[in-house]
């Protein structure tokens, strides 16, 4: 498979061309970056599943490839999603400017397509669903399960925005 361009899908967008692409694509991993941890997402475009599985660390603004690598060996996946905090103005911020460095990155390493979603309003939504965990889970616990939920909220946006999606938590 030769490495596509990367797609941006917003919460207003017609995936037209990109519709034949997505539908050779089942299984997805997805991404929500932050200067210290990446949460990621495995899912599959048929089932429209998204879970929660793990979390990578950054350290010095680099992605810890090594086990970004093992999660691809493992999950296999088709394409990936990345999460891009779009805002009104469409100015670009430094985070923005680190996350499309990763997009290149898993574009250059991998030769799966790399589709961006909106991911502006995940790390809130993932607060507001471990709320009712915050008296029994550690913080460095709820730092990674928010990370981890926030990366499932992006594959969701990515699933419901694809016409599939069925929550597993």
């Amino acid at each position: 498979m030769t490495r596509s361009a990367n797609k941006q899908l917003s919460d207003s967008s017609t995936l037209d061309s990109t519709e034949t692409t997505l539908e050779k694509l089942d299984s997805v991993l997805a991404f929500d970056y932050g200067t210290q941890r990446i949460g990621v997402a495995a899912g599959n475009r048929q089932v429209g599943t998204a879970q929660g599985i793990d979390v990578v660390i950054v350290r010095d603004g680099t992605p810890d490839m090594d086990k970004i690598n093992n999660l691809v060996d493992a999950w296999k996946p088709d394409c990936f999603v990345v999460g891009v905090p779009f805002t009104e103005s469409k100015n670009s911020t430094s985070l923005v400017k680190e996350i499309r460095e990763f997009v290149k990155l898993l574009e250059q390493l991998y030769t799966c397509p790399v589709f961006e979603t909106n991911e502006r309003l995940s790390s809130e939504e993932s607060s507001n669903r471990i709320s009712a965990l915050e008296r029994r889970v550690s913080n460095k616990k709820k730092s990674d399960l928010r990370n981890m939920i926030a990366a499932e909220i992006i594959l969701e946006t990515f699933l419901s925005s694809t016409g599939k999606l069925n929550r597993l938590s």
